[in-house]
């Protein structure tokens, strides 16, 4: 029964991390580099109390769908979207996916830590 219960508590605290990621990240940035563009960078807290460099590839988690980035599983929104950067120290993240406006999405929405490691999912 103790085991039954730890684990369930472990389960909740690993489904309550996978969004919110700057609850228990800092240092986050965007590295884009030739081979790796848009590259979500953090450093994160692990559940042993230590922290961790994390990273995660933004073409993976984010598609941009009639002009707009949402979530989408592998959307490679970069293929459409360019001048894209974090606003402002915030988790905002904007592009020009087409036109004249700017779209954002908050990646705390979408993106959350996971014992120190960055992962994305459905808002």
């Amino acid at each position: 029964m103790k085991f039954f219960i730890l684990a369930a508590s472990f389960a909740a605290l690993v489904s309550a991390n996978t969004k919110n990621f700057s609850g228990s990240c800092s240092n986050i940035r965007i590295f884009n580099g030739r081979d790796r563009p848009e590259v979500l960078q953090a450093t994160c807290n692990t559940l042993d109390g230590s922290t961790a460099e994390a990273e995660l590839q933004l073409v993976l988690c984010l598609g941009a769908v009639d002009g707009k980035l949402q979530y989408q599983d592998r959307g490679f929104f970069i293929e459409s979207c360019s001048d894209c950067a974090l606003s402002g120290g915030t988790t905002v993240y904007t592009c020009n996916c087409g036109g004249d406006t700017l779209t954002a999405i908050d990646l705390n929405t979408v993106v959350g830590n996971e014992n120190g490691k960055l992962a994305c999912g459905p808002p």
